[in-house]
């Protein structure tokens, strides 16, 4: 929040990480954002990575938020063969995980809309915050980039006319990380140097920072550098 003025409601959050950068360290900077907003009574949709369990990565914030409060304003999305992780058997409008099955990826997009939809009639001020990390896409529809790379265009434009906050996560070599940076209003990029994370704005510009994480899964120690 210090150095990017926060997400702001309509806003656009890439965290680009390098190819040896884990996850943990966008996560640390993402969920700080989504716990922010669910404080506020708003609800958020999370695609975490490619093969996380959607239950056990929303428990580790338990020592933050309550769980029923959790369950109650985030919604997990998963959608790629599940290889026995855990999601709830019924998809219902109350089930914090979401498992959506589709080999078409158009379909796809419609459902988390709608799901979104439902999240904003839930929203204290209809306000709902995206953390969207967009390896599930590449993996699942691997065979069909240039297909997802033109939905992702489409998908971000509906998004931008809802007002509502998205903090994507992708890889530097992603192919859906070129449809997402000309139009996002904070572009941070995460990379390792001897075992140390680095962190340093795109858009805007910083001078780099050392990330850490600490015991608080949602307030990494920032510590600038250069």
């Amino acid at each position: 929040n210090q150095l990017f003025g926060g997400v702001k409601r309509g806003s656009i959050f890439l965290i680009e990480l390098s190819v040896d950068a884990p996850f943990e360290l966008a996560e640390s900077i993402g969920m700080g954002c989504v716990l922010n907003q669910l404080a506020r009574e708003r609800r958020a949709i999370i695609v975490p990575p490619s093969g996380v369990d959607p239950i056990l990565f929303l428990r580790k914030y338990e020592s933050v938020m309550p769980w029923s409060s959790l369950t109650e304003r985030v919604r997990m999305i998963v959608f790629e063969q599940l290889h026995g992780l855990v999601v709830p058997e019924k998809n219902s409008e109350d089930s914090v995980g979401r498992q959506l099955t589709t080999e078409d990826p158009q379909q796809l997009m419609a459902n988390i809309f709608r799901v979104w939809g439902g999240a904003k009639k839930r929203s204290k001020d209809g306000g709902v915050i995206g953390f969207i990390d967009m390896s599930q896409f590449e993996t699942t529809f691997a065979t069909k980039m240039d297909y997802l790379t033109e939905l992702t265009a489409i998908s971000i434009s509906r998004l931008s006319l809802l007002r509502d906050s998205i903090i994507f996560v992708t890889r530097e070599a992603s192919t859906l990380k070129q449809k997402i940076q000309p139009v996002s209003d904070v572009h941070i990029k995460i990379t390792m140097k001897h075992g140390v994370g680095l962190m340093y704005g795109i858009k805007p510009y910083t001078v780099v920072y050392g990330i850490n994480q600490c015991e608080n899964p949602v307030q990494p120690l920032i510590t600038p550098i250069i």
